[in-house]
Parts: C-alpha cells; sequence; structure tokens
C-alpha cells in the first residue's frame, strides 16, 4: 500500500476519534447562545466546521481543542450574523396573507381573509383604508394620493406607517423594520 493513503486512514481514523469528542462543544455553544430554533441546522453548520478546523490544523500550533473551538464559534456566529441580514431585509408572512397581499387580492375569500386581518389589527381608520385600497383595489400610491385628496409624501408616509404597524402586529423587531 501506499504510504500516503495509509496516513489518510490513519488520519480520517483520528478525526473519528476528535469528532465524538468535539460535539459537546458544539452543543455547549449552541446552548451558551440560546440557539434553540433551527438547532439541528447549528449542529450541521458545527459538524462542518469542525471538520474544516480538522483539514487547517497544524500540530505546531498547539492543541487542537482550542483551535477547532474558536474555529466553529466563528462558523456559527458567521451563520448567525447572516441569518439576521436575510432576516432584516426579508419578511416573512403566513402563507393565507401571503396571498392575500398580493397586488389585487384573487378572489372574495381572500378579500374577506384580507379585510377580517386588516381589521384586527392595530392601524388607524386612514391606515387601514390606505391598505384595503392598495390591497384589495389596486391603487398606487400616486392613485390613492389623487383619490383622497392627500399629497403624495403623505401617502408615503401613511404607507409606511401601516407597514411598520402590520410587521409588528406579526412579531417583528423594529430593529428588523428597516426598508
Amino acid at each position: 500500500m501506499d504510504k500516503k493513503f495509509v496516513k489518510e486512514l490513519d488520519r480520517d481514523e483520528r478525526f473519528e476519534d476528535y469528532y465524538q469528542q468535539m460535539m459537546p462543544m458544539v452543543y455547549s455553544l449552541i446552548k451558551k447562545w440560546n440557539l434553540r430554533i433551527d438547532r439541528d441546522e447549528f449542529e450541521q453548520i458545527g459538524r462542518i466546521a469542525i471538520y474544516e478546523a480538522w483539514l487547517r490544523y497544524d500540530s505546531c500550533i498547539g492543541d487542537f481543542a482550542p483551535f477547532a473551538y474558536s474555529y466553529v464559534s466563528g462558523r456559527i456566529k458567521e451563520a448567525l450574523r447572516e441569518n439576521d441580514l436575510f432576516g432584516r431585509h426579508h419578511v416573512v408572512y403566513d402563507p393565507v396573507i401571503l396571498t392575500g397581499l398580493s397586488p389585487l387580492a384573487r378572489n372574495e375569500e381572500q378579500r374577506i381573509i384580507l379585510r377580517l386581518w386588516i381589521g384586527q389589527s392595530r392601524l388607524t381608520d386612514e391606515e387601514k383604508e390606505y391598505v384595503i385600497g392598495e390591497f384589495i383595489h389596486g391603487y398606487s400610491v400616486k392613485d390613492y394620493a389623487e383619490r383622497h385628496g392627500y399629497h403624495l409624501n403623505q401617502v408615503k408616509h401613511l404607507r409606511e406607517s401601516a407597514i411598520k404597524k402590520l410587521r409588528q402586529a406579526n412579531g417583528y423587531r423594529s430593529d428588523m423594520l428597516k426598508w
């Protein structure tokens, strides 16, 4: 057998041992940062990070455990940052509401669902009227301003405050409400 191949097999066997020893560290990081949502995803990120750390590890720099800890910690933090950036730029709605918020509610059932949802929200009467106009009747900001005698900037402000309140009603943090 080729010496290089034997060396790689030995290295792979050692990795299995280290991998089993390092997984509690991944679990502790997940627990430390209270990552209950998508726990499986962060465990997988930790597994991959352990493997990447194993590939990059050089015994001259010290023990593997501290090196792996910093590597895994960095990868999980990077994933959290990416998830946070995604969450700031994308809003997830309930599927029924999402179909209701299409440019025009497609059928009477969707219009009823949307009207009920808007009625239960904490919007002012003006904001409710605007949301119904935009999402049920399909008015643009300009159309709405002309029909109701508002300045364009007033309608834009009305739209922004209505959307902000609707997002907050669905449990979104205010720091995620940036355009």
